[in-house]
């Protein structure tokens, strides 16, 4: 009976060890997700604003500001 509940007592500690690596990897996975979101987001930014230059570069305004072509 005794060696039972030591036995229970190890496997307990080890289920508590093996929920806390759990959380930590967790964490660190919504760390990452929360950066490459954020360099996505970044980059996809960046993109517009060249793709925007890009086109005023290509197609000039006359006057009233109505693109040629």
């Amino acid at each position: 009976m005794c060696d039972e509940l030591l036995d229970a007592g190890q496997r307990i500690r080890a289920l508590e060890d093996e929920l806390k690596t759990l959380r930590d990897v967790r964490v660190a996975a919504v760390d990452r997700a929360k950066a490459t979101q954020t360099a996505v987001a970044n980059a996809l930014n960046a993109a517009a604003e060249r793709i925007e230059k890009t086109t005023l570069v290509l197609n000039p305004t006359i006057g009233g500001g109505v693109a040629i072509g």
